[in-house]
């Protein structure tokens, strides 16, 4: 499919929500989900046709990018490991606790920060 064909396609979708009101919108009406990268270089291009947008970051799993567009949100989506590189910058020791059924033994935790090398990409440091 190309772009021309997507786009129309969306624009009669659009009509035929516009010409039915008896029709509930779908069920998340406010966002658009896109995951369109496998790879940072493809990421960048989406967050660079973007321009001025809101990244976010969840966790360790995904990065978003997101954009509203009148009404509606646009969220390109990625996993995180996909685009950035994982760095192990510390481990801090999470203590033994006792619960009354069972005991949950002393652990270690990994420390972790995300390098992104495109800066449209990179968590913002306070």
């Amino acid at each position: 499919m190309t772009h021309q064909k997507y786009a129309q396609s969306l624009r009669m979708i659009a009509d035929w929500f516009e010409a039915h009101p008896e029709i509930g919108l779908p069920h998340d009406a406010q966002s658009f989900r896109y995951f369109p990268a496998v790879t940072r270089e493809q990421f960048a291009i989406v967050a660079k046709a973007l321009g001025s947008c809101q990244k976010v970051f969840d966790d360790d799993t995904l990065i978003e990018l997101h954009r509203t567009f009148g009404a509606i949100t646009f969220q390109a989506i990625a996993m995180r490991k996909n685009v950035c590189t994982r760095r192990v910058v510390g481990v801090k020791t999470i203590p033994e606790r006792i619960i009354e059924a069972h005991t949950e033994r002393a652990r270690k935790e990994e420390i972790v920060e995300w390098d992104c090398d495109e800066p449209l990409l990179a968590e913002r440091r306070e």
